[in-house]
């Protein structure tokens, strides 16, 4: 039997960075992902759908992103469970008390372990629900109603492994005691691989569709396929994303021309196949002439390639400075550079790179560049 599990799609997300044209390009782009989820779900066959939180960015949504998203799960015909987070997490004026829900929705509305039970699949589903932004108990510290006729599933908000957390904390121990064959998890959006406890196999799906450069490649979701005689479980990752963030360190030691830079990243582009459906954040290193001023938007103006969705620039070279004459130097340069020495002999790089800076834009400043 096939299950699907996503979670993390943050709905209606602000984009505040963004003018309001492209965020709400960017809140479409989000919606269509989650449509296409769901589509993905009905062409696989699936049974089941888990949502382990933060469908939604807020408790509340537009009245486009609930009309898209309650067709969306309506068209998927068959249940879909859902355990709000601490962004979306249950309000009883909020989106999962809408009187127009689906009824193939089964929504989790409280912090105390509830089960839906799908006896013609064999199947029974453990969740709770945050009730506000904070959830500081270990929710699995309580006896469970585990069922004892189907395959128990664990869907749930939860930050794994760290104690003191505010967000559900548990261990993957105390997963793996009560029995669970799958635990369906959301809230850490660009998780570590799958562990396997016990007779548990224990997974976050991630984030469905990256909205910035700290969630990075394709997102995407599990198929989840379920024996429910022998509880074996085997994941296949799906992806949805329609547009990747990815970032590249770019080596231009010893370049000094924008155009020169600008082919540079170009190479890379063309390698990785970067497209229309990248945003791409280049990061400039090395240790480049000291009387180069690298001009980003030149280097934006010379790149031959413009199918990028995004393309960021980030300078971190460093100046390779003549360090012998500037010792010797009687000049104001010299005694910058010497009163300098101590944070560019200093055992910490940011320190080191700091007193580059410092020295790169003094000297520059004394060129009248």
């Amino acid at each position: 039997m096939k299950i699907m599990h996503l979670a993390d799609f943050h709905l209606d997300s602000a984009f505040s960075g963004f003018p309001k044209e492209k965020a709400d390009e960017k809140r479409a782009e989000l919606r269509e992902c989650f449509v296409k989820a769901m589509q993905t779900a009905k062409e696989n066959e699936v049974k089941l759908i888990l949502i382990p939180g933060d469908l939604f960015d807020t408790p509340f949504c537009s009245a486009q992103t609930r009309k898209t998203v309650f067709d969306a799960i309506a068209d998927a015909a068959c249940p879909v469970i859902i355990a709000p987070g601490n962004h979306d997490y249950y309000n009883k004026n909020g989106t999962y008390a809408d009187k127009s829900l689906p009824e193939n929705v089964f929504v989790f509305t409280s912090g105390e372990i509830g089960r839906f039970d799908f006896d013609e699949l064999g199947i029974s589903v453990l969740g709770y629900a945050f009730t506000s932004d904070k959830f500081e108990e270990n929710p699995l510290s309580v006896e469970l109603p585990i069922s004892s006729e189907n395959v128990n599933i664990l869907c749930a908000h939860t930050e794994l492994g760290v104690p003191l957390s505010k967000y559900a904390p548990m261990s993957a121990s105390s997963i793996s005691k009560h029995g669970f064959t799958y635990a369906a998890l959301g809230h850490v959006h660009s998780p570590d691989e799958p562990l396997k406890v016990g007779q548990t196999l224990i997974a976050y799906s991630g984030f469905a569709q990256g909205r910035s450069f700290d969630e990075l490649g394709d997102g995407g979701a599990y198929i989840v396929e379920i024996d429910t005689q022998s509880k074996n479980v085997t994941l296949e990752r799906i992806k949805l994303s329609s547009m990747n963030y990815e970032i590249e360190k770019v080596d231009i030691t010893s370049l000094s021309n924008d155009n020169d830079v600008a082919k540079k990243i170009e190479a890379v582009i063309d390698e990785k196949r970067y497209s229309e459906e990248t945003a791409l954040r280049v990061v400039l290193t090395g240790a480049v002439p000291s009387d180069y001023a690298l001009n980003e938007n030149a280097v934006r103006d010379a790149l031959s390639s413009s199918s990028l969705a995004l393309l960021q620039i980030r300078n971190e070279t460093v100046a390779n400075f003549d360090l012998a004459a500037l010792e010797k130097d009687l000049t104001v340069k010299g005694e910058v550079y010497r009163s300098l020495l101590p944070l560019l002999e200093s055992e910490d790089e940011k320190e080191r790179q700091k007193g580059a800076l410092a020295l790169k834009f003094a000297l520059a400043a004394l060129d009248k560049r």
